[in-house]
């Protein structure tokens, strides 16, 4: 199933320029599975790794853009943690206009019907998307701060659980909907909220986040094209 899915990206993204920004997808999904690299590129004659080196520094370069508006506060909420802080880059004009338009790039191909966001810095993101893209915009709240019929789902976190909950809606049906979120750590959240959304027979066509942190791997398992605008290893 992984190999078919790495073949089929490379089939979609073979003719992709950099301009587009459709690399950092590429980059996102296949960073993964390097043991499964040159069996896929042999089968559809495609060198992703001369491409990538081609563009490895222009993916960089947008990265770094993103990064010097991130802040580093080692031992927070905790000793043992870096926390990367997005609030230099909320209180910079040039920041989010850079950022509106590099998200409305990054998920253009994906078509949406709906834009997610996570609460709560989910919904900083969702909102502009969706207003920039003329769609509407769904909220994935904590459980009991939604009125109405709901749906919920629980997830487990290193000490306990968490549970995530959206209004139960009767217009999903085969909607396309990308979520968006402040931060993809461990994907528990992300995961979370893509089972709640396909519960209602919607369709999740990516998750689009500003902070990856790329060494705990959550893309995985979400089973789902994930874009960042700045990723890190450690």
């Amino acid at each position: 199933m992984v190999r078919w899915q790495i073949q089929s990206y490379f089939r979609n993204w073979k003719n992709c320029t950099f301009h587009d920004y459709r690399l950092v997808d590429v980059y996102n999904r296949f960073r993964n599975f390097p043991h499964l690299w040159l069996s896929s590129l042999s089968s559809i004659e495609f060198n992703f790794h001369s491409f990538f080196r081609q563009s490895c520094f222009k993916l960089r370069t947008i990265l770094n853009k993103f990064e010097q508006w991130i802040g580093n506060y080692p031992d927070f909420p905790k000793k043992g943690i870096l926390f990367r802080d997005i609030s230099p880059l909320l209180a910079s004009p040039e920041g989010m206009s850079l950022l509106k338009k590099e998200f409305l790039k990054l998920i253009a191909d994906w078509k949406p019907d709906l834009i997610a966001g996570i609460d709560a810095r989910g919904f900083l993101f969702s909102t502009l998307i969706s207003e920039s893209l003329n769609i509407g915009s769904l909220m994935i709240r904590k459980s009991g701060k939604l009125p109405g019929k709901v749906i919920e789902r629980s997830y487990d976190l290193e000490y306990g659980s968490n549970t995530l909950a959206m209004q139960k809606l009767n217009n999903l049906q085969d909607k396309k909907v990308v979520i968006m979120d402040d931060l993809l750590a461990t994907g528990g959240t992300m995961q979370c909220a893509k089972s709640l959304i396909e519960s209602q027979g919607a369709e999740v066509c990516g998750c689009a986040v500003v902070v990856e942190l790329n060494f705990l791997e959550a893309s995985k398992c979400l089973e789902c094209p994930v874009v960042s605008l700045a990723s890190y290893d450690d």
